[in-house]
């Protein structure tokens, strides 16, 4: 499972980045005291930090070839364990930032990668029940779901923001258990069984997802901050066309609107022009819709893509919490969008761009797919006329090309030879 693999990778991040300020004292990272309670001497904490890795490690291997699931009768045990965890992390982290002062409830940071350790036993312990029966999704998961995961996220931010942690971690960690909770639902609930991902189709959509989703945007945010410290220069008051003084959420929601309004027009081009189709087809290509295939855009696509939602919000110089906060939502709704977790949002349909949505939009048939534009909320296809959800549901999903490559590099060299579509 690849959410296992992320959340060890995280925790990993925690021993190193503590390791280093015990050693070195890197001044952007967060002081060696903010990474741990004092309860327990740091070499004792590090003997055990080391020992947990190597379990994690341990189980991320097993699970490639089957092994290290726990039996049916164990899992109950231990997801027993792993939530009562997380409620015992969750309350701390809610004390240290509230009323506890000083002792074992006092510092943030080391709630956050409990509640990662925690959400990793879930995850695993999850692997050793029998397979879901269809149909048989929890009322509670199937309609709260998406909001439950997505507020949780959000409200998990706010709290790291308002503790004082770094803006990329405070935002990173809420991402990270977001999307492990939608991988745990779509593994134990899907929607469609044979959307499954396969090991074959995970691997380009992971290079996608890293290269192209995650690597590509860092690249470009030094670019559109040059362009913002140029303009900030000039004759033309470009600051002066955001609220700054608006509270931040505030903020985050009129972004969020106004970064769907300005790509609806090129979203709707990229299926409407034979020459935009052709960058993204690579996006359509899947045949299934899993978490994981979120960020197979091709990377002219993405680049353009930042012009509208990127570049006129660091311009107008965007407040770096805001932009945070932005990324929490834009990242947790992507990755539900795309997810075959078996949620419905009811009446959040009029108003976010989510899964039931969005399968309409890779529909194989052009006229199902022109509509349902929206990239976080379907407010716009409303206005302008493109919103649609048939009854039923949808039939098969793809760019019409069955021979379409699926490995990434001939996905970054299909559209420069592909003929009109």
């Amino acid at each position: 499972m690849p959410a296992l693999g992320a959340l060890a990778a995280a925790f990993a991040f925690r021993v190193t980045a503590q390791f280093i300020q015990w050693t070195v004292d890197v001044p952007w990272l967060p002081a060696f005291d903010s990474w741990q309670s004092g309860a327990v001497p740091y070499g004792a904490l590090l003997a055990a930090q080391v020992i947990i890795l190597g379990a994690q490690g341990a189980v991320v291997a097993g699970m490639r070839d089957g092994r290290c699931r726990p039996a049916p009768r164990q899992a109950i045990w231990v997801l027993a364990f792993g939530v009562t965890y997380f409620g015992v992390m969750a309350f701390r982290l809610a004390a240290s930032v509230t009323f506890a002062e000083g002792g074992w409830l006092d510092e943030p940071l080391p709630s956050v990668f409990h509640l990662v350790l925690a959400v990793f036993v879930i995850l695993w312990a999850l692997t050793g029940y029998p397979e879901p029966v269809p149909g048989r999704t929890p009322h509670l998961l199937r309609h709260g779901g998406y909001p439950l995961v997505t507020a949780g996220a959000c409200g998990l931010f706010y709290v790291l923001a308002k503790s004082g942690l770094p803006s990329p971690i405070a935002a990173y960690v809420p991402v990270v258990l977001g999307v492990s909770a939608i991988v745990a639902m779509e593994s134990r609930w899907p929607y469609r069984q044979e959307w499954r991902p396969t090991m074959v189709a995970a691997k380009p959509d992971a290079v996608f997802l890293l290269v192209v989703q995650i690597g590509l945007p860092a690249a470009l945010a030094g670019g559109y901050a040059l362009i913002a410290d140029a303009l900030a220069d000039g004759t033309w008051q470009l600051r002066d066309l955001w609220p700054h003084g608006w509270p931040a959420t505030l903020q985050v929601v009129l972004m969020v609107l106004l970064a769907d309004l300005f790509r609806y027009p090129l979203h709707r081009a990229m299926h409407t022009r034979a020459a935009l189709w052709r960058l993204h087809a690579v996006h359509h290509s899947p045949e299934r819709l899993y978490w994981l295939n979120v960020g197979r855009f091709h990377p002219l696509e993405k680049t353009a893509q930042g012009l509208f939602d990127a570049l006129p919000f660091v311009v107008v110089g965007v407040d770096s919490w805001a932009l945070a906060g932005y990324f929490v939502f834009y990242a947790v709704n992507g990755f539900f969008q795309h997810s075959n977790a078996d949620v419905e949002l009811g009446p959040l349909n009029w108003l976010i761009s989510g899964a039931e949505l969005h399968r309409w939009h890779h529909s194989v048939d052009p006229v199902e797919s022109g509509t349902n534009y929206g990239n976080n909320v379907i407010v716009w296809d409303v206005l302008f006329g493109t919103r649609a959800r048939p009854p039923g549901e949808v039939d098969e999903i793809g760019n019409g090309d069955p021979g379409y490559p699926t490995g990434f590099v001939a996905s970054m060299t299909q559209p420069f030879w592909a003929g009109e579509s």
